[in-house]
């Protein structure tokens, strides 16, 4: 989307003395594209090094970066009748995208609690005791209090 909206002259729509200007300034769209991209790098270093707060900060990164976009979306809207480069985004594009968006940050943010993780499964021992995230035996570890419930297979 940023590069279809630079090929329908963006940047020099967002000139002070352009014929047809733009609704979409250049520091909105790249701290948009900017900011999803560090949000990216975060994530691939969560899967590498598994930090719980690299899922929140990446979290928190993604709901700034979808405020911006929805900034964007509002002026896009706005936009669509008018000479101006964003108008030249496709509009099933715009929605595919918001969409992503929305799956993105859900997934995140499910990620980021533990739902469907490994460690927030029955039978396993909860955070704190001296082996946390082990399987728990029958009859428990000293330490620990095992999670209520028949333990997985």
């Amino acid at each position: 989307m940023l590069g279809l909206w630079l090929r329908s002259g963006g940047l020099r729509a967002a000139q002070s003395d352009a014929a047809i200007p733009t609704r979409l300034v250049p520091p909105l769209i790249f701290s948009h594209f900017l900011l999803a991209a560090a949000g990216l790098i975060l994530w691939i270093v969560y899967i590498i090094i598994d930090s719980d707060i690299l899922t929140w900060t990446a979290f928190g990164l993604l709901i700034l970066v979808a405020i911006l976009g929805d900034v964007m979306v509002l002026r896009w809207r706005r936009s669509r009748n008018e000479a101006t480069p964003e108008a030249h985004l496709p509009i099933p594009l715009v929605y595919v995208h918001g969409l992503f968006a929305v799956t993105t940050i859900v997934l995140v943010l499910l990620t980021a609690l533990g739902i469907g993780s490994r460690r927030s499964r029955r039978g396993l021992i909860t955070p704190g005791g001296p082996a946390a995230g082990t399987r728990a035996s029958p009859a428990g570890v000293a330490g620990c209090r095992r999670l209520s419930g028949p333990p997985f297979h």
